[in-house]
């Protein structure tokens, strides 16, 4: 959604099997001592795991064009907001249910419908179920599962040091996009800042991607891990199969 169609998006991160982990040189200190990028990845994929919920900062820049996103994300919930060019957009993810409200402007650019389908959907609830288009899109990234599947860095994978990301020593694992994140022939890298002390939670994702010519930066904060996460269905939501079946 928003610039996902184009390129960015989303935080946090799992191993990714294939990758080529390089070990931990000396000099980190502390429990990451000799540990390799896999054994951080596993620190900090369970840590945030543990912590059942997070706040996420989502800062993206495509081709000269801004977009701000907001998460609040549980194991099983969530709730993402977006402010940019292609407009304005809410996303609540409950259970295995998406619900997406969107200005006429997201609608019509990000959505891709037509000038009078936005102009009558605008404001109103539009529900995905797991086996509709569009699902997989809507949701990634608004739930903590979800979230930890995407910004793993693949392919070489050294572990090196940073001296602080917003006041918090770090060390930096760097790579290749994710799976999720390299699609329609994008490509770049990304680098997931994971704290120096235990229990290593990740602290800020980086990524940078190229698609078409056109390239682009999203840089995502983690913080207030274990906040409450409340979300409920909204009523009346539009059911988008019935909008795909021409209904």
């Amino acid at each position: 959604m928003g610039f996902k169609d184009k390129v960015l998006c989303r935080a946090i991160g799992t191993v990714v099997a294939g990758a080529t982990l390089v070990a931990c040189g000396s000099g980190f200190g502390g429990g990451l001592s000799g540990k390799s990028a896999s054994d951080v990845l596993a620190l900090t994929t369970a840590a945030a795991t543990a912590k059942g919920s997070v706040h996420l900062l989502a800062d993206e820049s495509f081709a000269g064009q801004k977009q701000t996103s907001v998460y609040d994300i549980s194991a099983a919930d969530g709730k993402q907001t977006i402010a940019g060019a292609d407009g304005n957009s809410l996303t609540v993810v409950v259970g295995t249910v998406a619900y997406l409200q969107g200005d006429v402007t997201f609608l019509q650019s990000a959505m891709g419908f037509p000038a009078s389908a936005a102009s009558a959907l605008a404001g109103r609830w539009i529900s995905f179920q797991p086996s509709d288009q569009g699902y997989q899109e809507i949701t990634a990234g608004d739930t903590l599962g979800s979230a930890i599947s995407e910004a793993t860095p693949t392919g070489v994978l050294p572990l090196t040091k940073a001296s602080n990301v917003d006041g918090q020593a770090v060390v930096a694992i760097s790579g290749g996009l994710a799976p999720s994140e390299a699609t329609g022939g994008s490509t770049g890298s990304q680098v997931l800042y994971v704290a120096k002390t235990a229990p290593y939670l990740p602290v800020e994702a980086v990524l940078h991607e190229t698609q078409s010519g056109k390239s682009g930066t999203a840089t995502i904060t983690f913080s207030l891990w274990s906040e409450p996460v409340a979300v409920t269905a909204p009523s009346g939501a539009v059911p988008i199969s019935s909008l795909t079946s021409g209904g």
